[in-house]
C-alpha cells in the first residue's frame, strides 16, 4: 500500500499557494519574544499577533519564535504584517522543503533541518525557518523550541558574545547550534554502526538486514538534510549581504568549515553503511560453508559404516561371518578403526 503524502496536495496550485504539508498537530501555534541589548533581556510567551513590532525598536533585538507552522492562516496574516513574500511563506509550511538560503529587498530567509536528541538512543529532524532583518530575527519551530534553548540559556549572561552583537551573530549563532547538533547526530551514528558491526561480525542474524536497511535510511534523511543546508552556509560566507556584518563573517567563516567536516564525516559513512550489508553476506557465506563442512565430514564417515552395515544386511545363507562367534564385536572394531582413519586423514589434510 503506497501512503499518500500531503505534498500531491499541491499539484496544480499556483506558486506561492500555501498548503501546510507536515504531520497534524492538534495545539495552537504560539508566539516568543526575547527582546535585548548589551544591559537589558526579557522573555515574553503568548504574543499576540497584534503586539508582534513590524519594525525593529531602536538599542533593542528582537527575537520571536512562532512555535508551529501548521495554522496556515496565522502565518498568512503575519507575512501581510511583515510583508513577507508568499513564496516564502509557502516555503516555510511545506515541511518537506529542501534547505536554502535566499536573499530578499529587507530580509534574509533561510530554512533547514535541525537534527536533536530525543533520549539517548532517539534523534529527531525538524524543519527551521529564519528571517534575518536588521536588529530583528524570526524563527519558524515545526514543533517546540527546544532546539534553541542553549541559544536562550547564553542570552541570559549579560557578558556572552551574543548579548554584545547583532540579530546577525544571533543568525549564526542558532546556525552554528545546528551545526553541532549534526556533528553529534554523526558520532551517535559511527557507534550504531560499530555496535550493528560487531553483531553482524559475531553471529550474523536475519534481523541483521533490516537493522542494516534502517541505517542506510538514517544516512539517506540525514545526506538529504546536510548536502543542501552546506551550500546554503557555503554562500552565506562567500556572497554579501545587508544584514549580515562584516564582523560576523569571520564566524560564518568558521561555522562553513565545520560544515565541511560535516560533510566529509558523512561521505565516509557512505562506505562503511554500504561495506555493511557486504560483510553480513560474507560472514552468512562463511557460517554456512562452516556448516556445510561438518555436515559434509559427518556424511563422510558414515560412508564406510553404511556400506558395511549394506554387505552383512543382505539375505544371503552362505556368509562365513554371521555364524563366527567375535563377528559382532569384529564389525564394529572395523568400523571405528576407518572412521579413526577418515579423522586422522582430515586433519592431516587440515580439514578438521
Amino acid at each position: 500500500m503506497i501512503k499518500r503524502r500531503k505534498s500531491a496536495a499541491k499539484v496544480g496550485l499556483p506558486p506561492g499557494a500555501m498548503i501546510y504539508t507536515g504531520e497534524e498537530k492538534s495545539y495552537p501555534v504560539t508566539i516568543e519574544l526575547s527582546e535585548y541589548n548589551a544591559e537589558t533581556i526579557s522573555h515574553q510567551r503568548d504574543i499576540e499577533l497584534e503586539q508582534l513590532k513590524t519594525k525593529p525598536v531602536r538599542g533593542k533585538i528582537q527575537w520571536y519564535r512562532i512555535l508551529g507552522v501548521h495554522d496556515v492562516d496565522l502565518l498568512r496574516q503575519l507575512g501581510e504584517r511583515l510583508k513577507i513574500n508568499t513564496l516564502v511563506l509557502e516555503d516555510i509550511i511545506n515541511t518537506n522543503q529542501r534547505p536554502k538560503l535566499e536573499d530578499y529587498e529587507d530580509y534574509l530567509f533561510i530554512t533547514f533541518k535541525s537534527i536533536s536528541a530525543k533520549n539517548s538512543k532517539e534523534f529527531r529532524i525538524e524543519q527551521i525557518s529564519m528571517l534575518l532583518f536588521n536588529d530583528m530575527l524570526i524563527t519558524f519551530h515545526e514543533g517546540d523550541s527546544s532546539f534553541v534553548n542553549p541559544m536562550l540559556r547564553r542570552l541570559q549572561q549579560p557578558k556572552s558574545r551574543a548579548r554584545q552583537r547583532g540579530a546577525d551573530y544571533l543568525f549564526y549563532a542558532i546556525l552554528d547550534l545546528a551545526v553541532d547538533h549534526y556533528l553529534a547526530f554523526l558520532e551517535f551514528f559511527e557507534e550504531k554502526y560499530e555496535r550493528l558491526e560487531d553483531e553482524v561480525s559475531v553471529h550474523p542474524k536475519t534481523e541483521h538486514v533490516e537493522k542494516i536497511q534502517d541505517l542506510k535510511r538514517e544516512w539517506s534523511n540525514t545526506r538529504r538534510a546536510v548536502r543542501p543546508f552546506r551550500e546554503a552556509i557555503n554562500a552565506l560566507f562567500k556572497e554579501e549581504f545587508d544584514q549580515v556584518d562584516e564582523s560576523t563573517k569571520m564566524f560564518i567563516r568558521d561555522l562553513n568549515d565545520h560544515m565541511l567536516q560535516v560533510t566529509d564525516s558523512l561521505e565516509n559513512q557512505r562506505e562503511l553503511v554500504t561495506g555493511l550489508m557486504d560483510t553480513y553476506l560474507t560472514n552468512v557465506s562463511n557460517r554456512m560453508n562452516e556448516i556445510m563442512k561438518v555436515l559434509t565430514i559427518i556424511a563422510t564417515l558414515f560412508i564406510p559404516v553404511t556400506f558395511f552395515a549394506g554387505i552383512y544386511g543382505m539375505n544371503f545363507k552362505y556368509m562365513p561371518e554371521l555364524g563366527w562367534k567375535y563377528s559382532y564385536p569384529l564389525f564394529w572394531l572395523v568400523v571405528l578403526i576407518v572412521i579413526a582413519g577418515l579423522i586422522a586423514f582430515f586433519k592431516r589434510k587440515k580439514w578438521l
